[in-house]
Order: structure tokens, then sequence, then C-alpha cells
């Protein structure tokens, strides 16, 4: 049998529907490939955080009261000024020199001992005794034409008497009694009165001595009232200068050089009159003002004219009357002012802002306030009315704080912007 020799059969060729098969699962692989980059893309994209909103302020920093301010009685000559008890000044005229200020020196000086020896307003305090060195010293104080209260000695003056006399009567023969006392001599003693003007901020003042009498002992209204304000705030203090008189150990009934004291309101503070430094006074009244009551206070300098201190006393009692009767509750924002606006990258224009109450203080017509807007950190989306930052207003001491809230929606980032923005 012969056999027939076989042979592998031959490989056929690649035909064409094979392929394209390839082909097709390649481009399937690209596509799908892209498919998962771009959708890797967009996670990508919609993961990230997008720009936060941008709140800027349209406030100006200085904004003035509606209305024209009122015309005070101001002195033609010296320096004034006039405020509220815990407010600052709402006017002064004649400068801010540096001038001789006699007798209102007394003020600084009972400061120093009411801080080194705080008194309640009824107590008596600590006795000092009276020595034949201040018997002396006001024996020449009476020879020479200064104000003093009799002392004897033996005699013991309680705390709250010396401050009777010093503030009271305007003894000039109390003050080394007390520098002795608080700090063992004058110069110690006006040393603290220096440091405490320094710490006050009162550049424009020095002492020399304790009582004024030395024209080297200078300041001014402004400072002053600063000074005001600051001894006004002490209960014993203001108790004292309110009295129109007071009875003292051996000087007996003494008079208050402030002779409006305890009339129409008035409270004190201090008078003062040298030929060096004219007719002076520190003043501080009560009055009330829509209902509100207030302290209003007051310097008026280097008042000229004979019989002082009633030139100061005349000068100062026109500025307290008018300055009181033209106080007023004043709005000087009122609500819905445009205060903000917010800006994102995704919206075209800003969203406004607006404060969201008024603004009003005790005060004239015309006042300038200062204002200063605080802004918030704000989501990228939020309803209209916001709250979007605070605006603080200040007026002579007198702040406050109103909130700024949007007017409008802020429309979150669309899915297109957030693909589309890199």
């Amino acid at each position: 049998m012969t056999g027939a020799s076989t042979r592998p059969p031959l490989l056929k060729p690649l035909g064409p529907t094979r392929t394209r098969r390839g082909l097709r699962r390649a481009i399937v692989i690209v596509l799908v490939l892209l498919v998962l980059a771009a959708a890797a893309f967009v996670g990508f994209q919609l993961a990230r955080g997008v720009p936060s909103p941008v709140v800027h302020s349209t406030v100006p920093v200085s904004l003035r009261a509606p209305g024209a301010p009122p015309a005070l009685p101001w002195p033609a000559k010296g320096q004034a000024v006039v405020g509220l008890a815990g407010q600052g000044a709402l006017g002064s005229s004649g400068g801010n020199a540096s001038v001789p200020i006699a007798s209102v020196t007394k003020v600084m000086t009972a400061l120093i001992v009411l801080r080194d020896h705080p008194l309640g307003p009824t107590d008596p305090g600590p006795p000092v005794a009276i020595t034949p060195a201040d018997v002396a010293a006001y024996n020449a104080a009476v020879a020479g034409k200064e104000s003093a209260v009799k002392v004897a000695p033996g005699e013991n003056m309680t705390e709250r008497q010396m401050l009777d006399a010093l503030l009271v009567g305007s003894a000039d023969n109390i003050s080394p009694v007390i520098a002795n006392w608080d700090a063992g001599g004058e110069a110690a003693f006006v040393a603290k009165m220096n440091a405490a003007a320094a710490a006050l901020g009162m550049s424009a003042t020095h002492y020399v001595d304790l009582d004024g009498l030395n024209a080297a002992t200078v300041s001014n209204a402004t400072d002053q009232l600063a000074l005001a304000q600051v001894a006004m705030t002490n209960p014993t203090f203001a108790a004292i200068v309110r009295q129109p008189e007071v009875t003292l150990p051996v000087a007996g009934r003494v008079f208050n050089f402030d002779r409006l004291a305890g009339k129409d309101g008035v409270i004190g503070v201090k008078t003062g009159n040298t030929s060096a430094a004219g007719a002076n006074w520190v003043f501080a009244a009560d009055r009330v003002v829509a209902n509100q009551h207030v302290t209003v206070l007051g310097v008026v300098l280097g008042q000229p004219g004979p019989s002082a201190p009633q030139p100061a006393l005349d000068a100062g009692k026109a500025l307290l009357d008018a300055a009181g009767a033209a106080l007023t509750p004043v709005t000087v924002v009122p609500a819905g002012q445009p205060a903000a606006t917010v800006t994102a990258a995704w919206v075209s224009g800003a969203v406004p802002a607006s404060t969201g109450a008024p603004v009003g203080f005790l005060g004239w017509p015309g006042m300038q306030v200062q204002a200063q807007f605080h802004p918030r950190q704000v989501s990228s989306s939020f309803p209209a009315g916001t709250v979007v930052g605070n605006l603080t207003v200040r007026a002579n001491g007198q702040v406050q704080q109103v909130p700024v809230r949007s007017t409008s929606a802020l429309p979150g980032p669309s899915l297109q912007w957030r693909v589309r923005h890199v």
C-alpha cells in the first residue's frame, strides 16, 4: 500500500475582517482612556476649591452728620473747648498753645492724692498733722495775697479736709502739706504729676509747681479737658468739686471760688487766675438731652478782665448753656446706607451690601465721625441679607457698630464655569 505523503496545511493570511476588529479594539481602548482622562479632569476640577469672593468697602473713612454746625459763643480771646463726659470734645477755639493755667493745676494735684490714697465719697481718710512749717507757709501765703485756708499748730486735717481745702478753697498753702504727706516733698510730687500727664497723653502740659502760681506750669484747653474727663470718673473728686462751701477745723466756713457750683446743674470743677494766666475755669454741668442725662464738660483759659475768676465763669457759662441747648440725637449713617460690595470671579458686576441699622449719636448737626469697615469671609454663594461685614463708627469717644448685609444673593459658580476655569 503506497501511502500518500501528507503536508501540513498552509497558514492562511490574515483577512480584512480580522484587521478591522483589531483596529476597532484599539479605537475603543483609546476612547475609553480619553473618557477616563476627561472624567478624571472634570473630577479634579470639581474637587478644587473656587476662589473666595472678595468684600470691598465703599464707605469713606470720614463722614459728617447732616445739617449745619451750631454757632457757639466761643470767647474772643484765650482758649476754649467743650465736650461731653466720656465722649471727648465737640468743638474748640483759640488754638492749642501751652499757656499758664494757675490754680487749675490743682486738679492734677488732687488726682495724684486720690490715686495714691483712694478715698470713698463720704470717707474722711487718714489724719495729717499740721506742723509749724505749715503754719509758716500759711502766713506767707496770706502776706503774698494768695488763696489760703487758716491752719494751726497741732491741728489734724483728714485727707478729705485737705482735698476740700485744695479744690473748694483753692488753698495754695495746703498743696505742700499734701506733697510732704504723699511723696515726702514737693519735687517728688511734681514728678508724679508730670508722669501722670505723660501717661494721659497731655503733650502740651508741664508742671513745675503744685498750684500753678509759677507761670512755667503750662497746659492747654484740650489737655485740661482730657484731665477733667478722667477726674469726673472719680466719685470722690466729683463729690468734692460740686460743693458750694465746706467747713474746716480751724478755717471754719470756706466758700467755693467757683460761685456757680451747685447752681443750674453746674458741678464745678476748678477755677484759677493769676496775672500771667488770666482767668480760667474747668467746668462740668448736668444737662438732660432727649431724656438722657449727660454731663457737659469744658475749659476756658486766658480770659482777660477784672474781678477774676468772673470773666472765665461768664465765658464758660455761656458756652456750656449754648452747647447743652445745641445737643441733639444725630443720625450719621442711616439704615440701608451702601457700605460694601462683593465680587466673585464667576459673576459679572458686584453684589451690593448696606447697613442693617442706623447709627446715631448724641451730638451736633454737622459733627464729623470716623468710619471703619471690617469685612467678613463669605462663602461662594449666599442669600440676600447675608452679613458680609461690620461698620464701626466713632464720634468724640462714642462708638457704635452695625452689621452690613448683602441686598441681593450671590449665586455659586456653575458646573460649566468650574470645568472651564483652571
